[in-house]
This record gives C-alpha cells, structure tokens and sequence, in this order.
C-alpha cells in the first residue's frame, strides 16, 4: 500500500481542528484592524482581506499535533466567521504528476470531516488546487465551509473559509484572499 503525502496524524485531528476554529476565532481578534494584508516575511505565504474582517495581529505557529502551522485568522467581528489560512509539511517533494494524488487525498480527509457538497478544480497563486464546499458539525451548530488545498514542493496550503451567520461575507473574504494569495 502506498503511503500518503499528507501525514497522517493531519486527518482525523481535521474535525477538531474545523470545531476548534470555531471556538478560538473570537480570541484570536483581541486588539485588531480592519481589513489589510498579511505580508509576514518569515510566513510561507501572503494575502489581503477585506474591510470588515479583523486579524489578531501576529500569526500563530500552534504545536504541530495535527501537521498544521502558520495558522493566520481574519474574521468578522463575532469571530465565527472567518478565513484561516494553514500550512503543512509534506512527506515528500510534490511535482505536477503528483498533484492530482494530493487532491484525492484531502478530499478524502474532508469526507471524513464533513460533507462534500462540491468538489471543483482551481488556480490558487498560480497553483493547482481544489475547492471542496463543505457542510461541518462545531459544538452542535451547523457551518458552511469552503476548503481551498494547493500544494507547492514540500507544502500544503489550506484556506478554510468557514461561516455560520455570514455566508455572503466570508465568500466574499475568501474570494478576495484566494485572488490575492501568494505561496513562497
């Protein structure tokens, strides 16, 4: 049996990690702007995001216990809507043959989070990636998602785009991040 390019210990903590989202985003928006960009040098990417969507300043690095790491927030006001952008490192280096795989393998993580209720192939800062809408569970409350995975050498990239009251904003946000971000 071949071994995943996406660690394994990253898929079944993709549950916690979509219901922990929903907590902690009201606390990552303590002394915030509104709208802007994130262009941290020493991040493996950059974005901009809009009015209306507040960042808790510095990006977090959390412990690597679900793969993932340059965890960057910017939610609505509530903080139960919001775009989160993550990276994870790879097991080996991904070339153009290799990102089909990648996709078959993330969505096949998300099914086992959530729903799929669409799967769409797309470009992401000039990568390859793969939009899958998704329908999640977060301490009970239903939420709309849109998961966005490109991967880039030895990184994958996931923007999460996730709502519970303002769908039509953080499509907006996302839309707006997905159009304006870049990989390293």
């Amino acid at each position: 049996m071949a071994r995943s390019l996406v660690a394994r210990a990253g898929h079944p903590l993709l549950r916690v990690l979509a219901s922990l989202l929903a907590v902690v985003g009201p606390l990552a928006l303590v002394g915030c702007g509104s709208g802007g960009s994130i262009d941290d040098p020493t991040l493996p990417y950059s974005f901009s995001y809009p009015d209306g969507f507040q960042t808790g300043g510095k990006p977090t690095t959390p412990a690597r216990e679900g793969g993932f790491e340059n965890q960057t927030i910017v939610a609505k006001e509530s903080g139960q809507d919001f775009v989160a952008i993550q990276t994870q490192r790879l097991r080996r280096q991904v070339n153009a043959r290799l990102i089909p795989r990648v996709k078959r393998e993330v969505e096949q993580a998300a099914r086992r989070t959530g729903k799929v209720r669409g799967r769409s192939n797309v470009r992401v800062g000039g990568l390859d990636a793969v939009n899958l809408s998704m329908s999640l569970q977060a301490n009970g409350v239903p939420v709309g998602a849109r998961w966005i995975y490109a991967a880039k050498g030895r990184t994958l990239y996931w923007i999460n785009c996730q709502w519970q009251a303002a769908r039509r904003d953080v499509l907006g946000a996302c839309d707006q991040v997905t159009r304006t971000f870049r990989a390293r």
